[in-house]
């Protein structure tokens, strides 16, 4: 047994993939356990070592030229020493941090770039064919008013990420057999350096009949790539210029999931697998002649480098339920059956800034004018004067790409985590429009969000998620939750946050419905809708907070909708109150 001792330079991925029964489910190369990947997040870059001991006759070291000189995942490389021996990995250090894929950074335009392979694995035809692919991808084949790929990155980034035909190009289908030993050329070096014989070094041994692990799919990637080298030569030479690649499997039953994609992926392939009809076919929506394109859009979000959408439940515990958020593409998605082909759902507001597609209002006649210098709707919430209530106006998400609010829950400016609260307003619109697809019960509702990331082209930590904590509305009313079944969602007039204590004074966020019935109607609701926020640094005002002054101002310290004043509390004060406010009694004679 040779050991080779080499030094290399990898981009750590990590995957996230739907799975069938719970939708979407993680799956990570890296572990908070493992004190060798702790610190490192999707699209770091590193130098490590990596000892390779190799079964071979002589003192002979192999080049591998398929990996040689570029970067490759720490599976990639292991996968190519299979049956040939055994690899040591030692000595990890972070060489540089890097973004995920397609962020917009500055409202800049980006253009998307992807690889589709329609894949008749198995020899299995798929349900559909290129010219299905170009009608539900681009929008010169499918015409106005229905869903395409295109026609959602448009529409919900204000044309700030778009997917264009000419930087997306399909192949297919192609032939990818069950089973398959997948190799690569490999030219031996003796001790003085020379070159020796080229031989064939296997990769990847899998069987898709069988498994569904991680040398099936990276086989079934090698074997699409050979057939691009082959067939498209000019597009293989270029194959870095195209960030994603895409496979969809015709066969792929023994794999728990709808699909599976790398979050963020810094410089390295994106890659995602796609189960398409025949073998899987989506629940009511898509049907048997199509992806399922939610799930699509899911899958190109995490290539982004956006997390899952998770909701959480007011227990004791802050139970969440990862893809809970049935509101957000990155959450379960739960779009409107009859209108799904019609139209997209959205990202949600915390979603949306991540990604660098919207920001906050900066519209000054939506702005509390007594909030003294502040210009957006973007402040910490200790800016708000404790027990005072603050009115902004929500516009609805599609008037505008600044159009949600957000309140930081610490005062220091920590780019790494800075927790917020995120207020904002949806309504559906007509077919090819704006969450047009959006579930009718969530129609006109403000939505409540917190998430713990930050607006950086650097994809997130694997627990930061986005979580749907309320939804408010001036009409009440629950409806069930599909997707887990465990709580109900229910519109409230107001929504009263957790205690935080990272700022001057522990402090919790109210956020209240200040439009009314009278003002707003479910079957047409207003484009435009206020709410007000107040900061409550009391639980709740009693007996022994009641006194001249605390009776006698214009504060709600509990944020309850009731001024200190009017509180039972204050009644022997109020008295007194009112002979002020009458000023002194006079005699006349």
């Amino acid at each position: 047994m040779d050991e080779v001792a080499k030094t290399e330079e990898y981009a750590v991925l990590l995957s996230q993939k739907v799975d069938n029964a719970t939708d979407f489910v993680r799956q990570v190369a890296s572990s908070a356990a493992d004190p060798l990947t702790a610190n490192l997040r999707t699209g770091d870059v590193i130098d490590l070592s990596v000892t390779a001991t190799v079964e071979g006759s002589g003192r002979r070291r192999h080049l591998l030229e398929a990996a040689h000189g570029s970067r490759r995942s720490l599976l990639d490389f292991s996968s190519l020493l299979l049956g040939r021996g055994s690899l040591n990995i030692s000595n990890i250090q972070l060489k540089r941090t890097n973004g995920g894929k397609d962020f917009v950074v500055g409202g800049k335009p980006v253009n998307i770039t992807s690889l589709t392979f329609l894949v008749r694995m198995c020899g299995k035809e798929l349900n559909f064919g290129l010219q299905d692919i170009q009608k539900i991808y681009f929008n010169k084949f499918a015409g106005a008013g229905v869903y395409t790929l295109q026609r959602q990155h448009e529409v919900c980034s204000f044309n700030k990420l778009l997917f264009p035909p000419e930087t997306n190009l399909i192949f297919g289908p192609i032939d990818i057999p069950c089973q398959a030993t997948v190799t690569a050329s490999t030219t031996s070096t003796n001790n003085t350096g020379g070159k020796g014989d080229v031989s064939k070094l296997t990769m990847y041994q899998y069987d898709m009949t069988t498994a569904c692990n991680d040398v099936e799919k990276y086989g079934v990637w090698e074997l699409a790539k050979q057939w691009l080298q082959k067939n498209q030569p000019a597009v293989y030479a270029n194959i870095r210029f195209y960030k994603r690649k895409v496979m969809m499997l015709s066969f792929a039953d023994q794999c728990g999931w709808k699909g599976l994609g790398n979050t963020g992926c810094g410089d390295g392939h994106c890659l995602s697998w796609h189960r398409v009809p025949p073998s899987y076919v989506a629940e009511g929506s898509w049907g048997a002649t199509s992806p399922d394109m939610t799930a699509l859009f899911h899958e190109l979000g995490h290539n982004i480098g956006l997390n899952h959408a998770s909701r959480v439940y007011s227990t004791p515990g802050l139970e969440t339920s990862v893809y809970g958020d049935v509101t957000d593409p990155m959450g379960s998605g739960y779009p409107d059956p009859t209108r799904v082909k019609l139209g997209p759902v959205c990202f949600t507001a915390p979603q949306a800034y991540k990604a660098g597609w919207y920001s906050p209002i900066d519209n000054p006649d939506y702005l509390d004018p007594n909030l003294d210098g502040v210009t957006t709707a973007d402040f910490n919430l200790w800016t708000l004067q404790a027990g005072k209530t603050y009115t902004f106006t929500l516009p609805s998400m599609h008037l505008s790409d600044k159009n949600y609010i957000r309140v930081s829950l610490n005062t220091l400016n920590n780019v790494k985590l800075q927790s917020a609260i995120f207020l904002s307003y949806r309504l559906r619109q007509g077919p090819g429009g704006f969450d047009h697809a959006m579930r009718p019960a969530f129609n006109g509702a403000v939505m409540l969000h917190e998430y713990n990331g930050t607006a950086s082209a650097k994809p997130d930590s694997v627990g930061v998620m986005t979580g749907l904590r309320a939804l408010l509305r001036p009409i009440g009313g629950k409806i069930p939750d599909l997707q887990s079944n465990k709580a109900q969602f229910e519109f409230v007039l107001f929504y009263r946050s957790p205690k935080y204590t990272t700022g001057s004074e522990p402090s919790s966020l109210v956020a209240r419905m200040v439009t009314t019935t009278a003002d707003y109607k479910l079957a047409s609701p207003p484009s435009t809708i206020k709410v007000g926020l107040c900061r409550a640094n009391i639980d709740a005002f009693t007996a022994d907070m009641a006194n001249e002054d605390t009776c006698n101002d214009d504060f709600d310290r509990d944020c309850n909708g009731v001024l200190d004043s009017e509180e039972s509390a204050c009644e022997p004060f109020r008295f007194r109150r009112l002979l002020r406010q009458r000023g002194p009694l006079r005699h006349t004679v």
